[in-house]
């Protein structure tokens, strides 16, 4: 029977660093009594050379005495030979003192303590007064973009750890985590999760496939996030039970397809309610030099300008900005106005994909779609390509990027999972090509802003839009990452709010929020009237967001028939 983790034995042999600790240990003491018997052999012979007998006694009384520098002088030798191995002897016994005893104390009495305190002190259950959490099975930089969100958003959050080391590290940080493992339904309910709202499983497909079935087997109506890193694992989590499958990188390689204009005229990024949210160029709609007032967008095409995004930085949707030929325009309307404004669609550009990942993967079949010319650049020729142009080399070679067509590129995807390399290719294509759009990928939020001062126009960072297509699942409100640092919100009317004018309610002083639709249909005009059970469609940053739901504190809604999750991304699934 195995000892218990948090006893000083359990410390002494759970761990593989401490098992280490005690085969040293033993060696040292090993070392140690042959050294004695070594000693007390020499004692004798030295003794002899003297002329004196001793007993065995005698001898190991001397050897520990001498060792353990004790020395009562009871025994001693006369001639310098002896008295010279006594001062071996007793060097030899100090050095082991000074090595063993602090070792034995600090790795075998203090250390094993130490740890069975911090192991004590481990949350292992969420207490009953929490309710609506959001339980994780893995924590970590993946994940601390959504742990951010949910925590400014009223939203409690636990982290499942099954390393209880690691856990007791997190806990001593601040950080809400709880201990055990996400196949044990006792952990489960000891997390309070028939009173949570959302379970997320995180880790490997497989590991992910067996907490999706233990969740159902203790909690069958607590709506499951399940990631899902092999698009094949997709279909065996929605069979395991999962309500929506995350694929990430799928997901960061259609939101870049879908954000590059590559001379496309517009490229619809996803419904909210009633309304779709797309890009439109600028130069394709012949607008240089005109501002938002002169093209009349609401009133000539029943168009929304959220924002206008320029090189990099998300600007306000002001009457008086003059458009420039490299700007893109944010727009939301009804998929009917989309549509028509599309209608004079250019002819697509040529497009490289540098990257030969999942990521590439799913962003050169979303620009084939959508009908570019798509070259993609990598070492190899990667397995997928389908009739895809492939250029081998790096993105970092000049040449390379030239035999891709670079010189008449209407834009370039960066998609490694590398951000040191991504900034690197970034920076070569715009020595290359001053007016090259460059859409690039960030896999730690932090290297957003490199990414932005390398050159690229627009950064997709997969941490962001994970968490954003987490966040969605729990219903309050559908929240769109139009480009990083600019999102797109339908949320409930708020009580407090219902039956107020517009112009009353003062929502872009207070939260930041600009107010682009009213469902049901509704002029966006200071005289409309909020209606009770309706929906307000808001943009503006992420800040701005954060404010709204630590204000109004928005509940779930129940989905209506026939409106799921899907409607958000194309590239989400519902559970079947």
């Amino acid at each position: 029977m195995s000892a218990p983790r948090n006893t000083i034995l359990g410390m002494l042999l759970a761990r593989r660093s401490q098992r280490d600790n005690l085969k040293t240990l033993c060696g040292m003491i090993g070392l140690a009594l042959a050294l004695v018997l070594l000693f007390t052999a020499l004692f004798f012979v030295l003794m002899q050379l003297e002329g004196r007998d001793h007993s065995l006694v005698s001898g190991f009384y001397w050897t520990t005495t001498v060792m353990t520098t004790l020395g009562f002088g009871d025994i001693t030798f006369i001639g310098d030979v002896g008295r010279a191995f006594s001062i071996v002897v007793m060097i030899t016994g100090m050095l082991f003192q000074s090595v063993i005893l602090p070792f034995v104390f600090i790795h075998f009495l203090w250390t094993p303590w130490v740890e069975s305190h911090r192991l004590a002190r481990i949350p292992r259950q969420v207490g009953d007064e929490v309710s609506e959490q959001v339980l994780l099975t893995q924590g970590g930089a993946q994940v601390a973009v959504l742990l951010r969100r949910l925590a400014a958003r009223g939203v409690a959050a636990w982290v499942r750890n099954p390393d209880e080391a690691d856990t007791a590290v997190r806990h001593d940080r601040g950080e809400q985590v709880l201990a055990g493992q996400a196949d044990d339904p006792a952990v489960w309910r000891a997390a309070g999760v028939e009173r949570a709202t959302l379970a997320v499983c995180n880790r490997s497909d497989a590991e992910n496939a067996l907490a999706v079935l233990t969740l159902r087997e203790v909690a069958g109506a607590i709506t499951v996030v399940a990631t899902a890193d092999d698009p094949a694992m997709a279909d065996v989590l929605r069979r395991a039970g999962a309500d929506l499958v995350v694929q990430p990188h799928a997901l960061v390689g259609t939101a870049m397809a879908l954000r590059a204009r590559a001379g496309i005229r517009q490229g619809l990024l996803g419904t909210l309610g009633e309304l779709s949210v797309a890009t439109l160029s600028a130069a394709a709609l012949r607008a240089h030099g005109q501002t938002l007032e002169q093209l009349d967008l609401p009133a000539r095409h029943g168009i929304q300008v959220l924002a206008i995004w320029e090189r990099g930085r998300s600007l306000p949707a002001t009457n008086t900005h003059r458009l420039d030929q490299d700007d893109t325009l944010v727009i939301a309307g009804t998929a009917s106005a989309i549509a028509a404004l599309g209608e004079a669609q250019g002819d697509p550009g040529h497009v490289i994909v540098a990257g030969a990942g999942r990521v590439a993967r799913a962003a050169s079949l979303a620009l084939r779609d959508r009908g570019a010319a798509v070259t993609v650049l990598a070492p190899l020729p990667p397995p997928w390509l389908d009739g895809i142009p492939c250029v081998t080399g790096l993105g970092t070679d000049a040449a390379a990027l030239e035999r891709a067509g670079l010189a008449q590129a209407a834009a370039l995807l960066v998609t490694t999972h590398d951000d040191a390399l991504n900034t690197v290719i970034t920076l070569r294509a715009r020595l290359l090509r001053t007016d090259l759009e460059i859409v690039a990928r960030a896999e730690g939020e932090v290297n957003v802003s490199s990414l932005y001062r390398a050159g690229a126009d627009l950064v997709i960072s997969r941490p962001s839009l994970v968490a954003n297509a987490i966040f969605n699942a729990l219903r309050r409100g559908q929240v769109m990452l139009v480009a990083e640092g600019l999102f797109a919100v339908r949320v409930p009317v708020p009580a407090v709010l219902a039956g107020q004018r517009l112009r009353d309610t003062h929502l872009r002083q207070d939260t930041g929020l600009s107010v682009v639709a009213l469902e049901p249909s509704a002029l966006v005009i200071p005289e409309a009237v909020l209606a009770p059970g309706g929906h307000l469609i808001l943009a503006g940053p992420e800040e701005a967001v954060d404010r709204w739901y630590a204000r109004f504190h928005p509940q779930a809604e129940v989905p209506a028939t026939g409106s799921t999750l899907h409607r958000i991304l194309p590239f989400l699934r519902t559970r079947r």
